[in-house]
């Protein structure tokens, strides 16, 4: 069986084929590309050999901040000693990434999605080669059960990955549209979408005319409370948007805010 080694390979004949990772942050490659001019490469890459070139399997960022630095030539490279199919370079791309921070959430559903595909894995083996719950690998896979300009907003981070899961469970395409719209624009939290889903079963039933819903719930001694916002029809949704209110309320209040303080904040996070 033949054994891996570490070798300098030169930069000028290492490949990037499709990788795991899509996003590469300038500003983070700057950053390792001068921890790697102060300090060395510490951790090498991982590449297969194919033909006279080395091909990519783990380390696309450390292998182009090397090449960012310009004063390199070669680069320590774990050379697999063993060919691998596709499906096994993806797999161990995965694996490594899925084991650190960086990867977007649509990235890595989309690569679950793909490995399944390649390796005809279940949900529950890529759970178990991966370290993942089955839950999360599910979750992960509704998102690219996802329409194509949903999937964008959860890649560009316009609607949370949880809030993108609770949309696939809802079933008509309009309303799922309207309701992405109003997660992205702020106007509708994952806790009440959460509750629109829950209230609506399979999801079927329109949970929203697009119109501003307005309660006034009195109280006594001449006190009211005044809920709006778009989708609010029905009993769930207001328990799910009085419920944020007050996790709100209760984390911010040992701080000593005062009322207008806070009421600012939360004005605040809304237009974040």
């Amino acid at each position: 069986m033949a054994q891996e080694k570490i070798e300098y390979v030169p930069l000028d004949m290492i490949v990037a084929t499709v990788q795991v990772r899509k996003e590469f942050s300038e500003e983070s490659l700057r950053g390792l590309m001068a921890s790697i001019m102060a300090v060395g490469l510490l951790v090498p890459i991982r590449v297969r050999k194919e033909g006279d070139l080395y091909v990519i399997v783990d380390g696309e960022r450390r292998y182009r901040a090397a090449k960012m630095a310009g004063t390199f030539t070669t680069i320590a490279a774990i050379v697999e000693g063993q060919d691998l199919a596709p499906s096994a370079v993806q797999h161990r791309q995965l694996v490594a990434n899925c084991q650190r921070e960086g990867l977007t959430p649509m990235e890595t559903a989309i690569a679950i999605r793909e490995l399944m595909r390649e390796t005809g894995w279940t949900a529950a083996e890529v759970a178990s080669k991966l370290g993942m719950s089955q839950a999360n690998v599910s979750k992960a896979l509704a998102l690219t059960e996802l329409p194509p300009e949903i999937q964008a907003k959860v890649e560009a981070g316009e609607i949370p990955a949880s809030a993108g899961y609770e949309l696939n469970r809802i079933k008509d395409p309009a309303q799922q549209a309207a309701l992405a719209a109003q997660i992205a624009g702020g106007q509708l939290t994952r806790d009440a979408l959460t509750g629109i889903v829950r209230s609506n079963g399979t999801g079927k039933k329109a949970a929203t005319t697009g119109k501003l819903a307005r309660f006034k719930a009195e109280l006594s001694g001449g006190r009211s409370v005044t809920v709006a916002g778009t989708g609010l029809d029905n009993l769930d949704t207001l328990i799910a948007w009085i419920e944020e209110l007050l996790s709100k309320a209760r984390k911010l209040r040992p701080k000593g805010l005062e009322l207008a303080t806070f009421v600012r904040i939360l004005k605040d996070e809304a237009k974040a």
